[in-house]
């Protein structure tokens, strides 16, 4: 079963996204969730289908790459990337808004690391898109459209960048 994530990996450097899928589903078929790998593959996965515009699967993906991570290790990247695909599925607002400050309250909990700062900014700036309503084709329109709070979270992702500009600023 390791064989499977080794040529899933090297499908996935070699640009051969839709064989490194299939490696990476085998793999997680024939392999116990404990395995160091299985969080690795699901976040793979993730981001394959996510980029393929396959929001139901990117987020199954991304959801057992959470649920997969160790309690003291949580994979707070892939709820992100719940919450931005819940957004892109036009799930309700409560349901986005819940998955968002369920990673915020858990990042505030969190002692402060540069590598946290950079989620927390992820966080922001995928909650900020999120609430601006020209990412998605006007086909479904956008319930979460409010520029003040897009404006506000990404002013939050920005307080957690380097200090190229002051906090307040969305210029680098």
């Amino acid at each position: 079963t390791g064989s499977e994530f080794l040529l899933g990996a090297a499908a996935l450097l070699e640009g051969r996204n839709l064989a490194a899928l299939e490696c990476f589903e085998r793999f997680l078929r024939e392999t116990p969730p404990g395995d160091r790998l299985f969080r690795t593959a699901s976040y793979l996965g993730g981001m394959i289908t996510y980029n393929r515009g396959e929001f139901q699967r990117a987020s199954e993906f991304f959801t057992a790459a959470f649920k997969h991570s160790p309690e003291t290790d949580r994979d707070w990247q892939s709820m992100i990337y719940v919450g931005e695909l819940a957004y892109f599925m036009r799930k309700p607002q409560d349901e986005i808004e819940r998955i968002f400050r369920t990673v915020e309250d858990a990042l505030r909990r969190t002692e402060d690391t540069a590598r946290l700062n950079a989620l927390r900014a992820t966080l922001y700036l995928k909650w900020g898109n999120c609430c601006v309503g020209a990412f998605l084709p006007p086909a479904k329109a956008n319930p979460m459209v409010n520029n003040q709070a897009a404006i506000r979270h990404f002013k939050k992702a920005r307080s957690f960048c380097p200090a190229h500009a002051p906090a307040d600023s969305l210029l680098p």
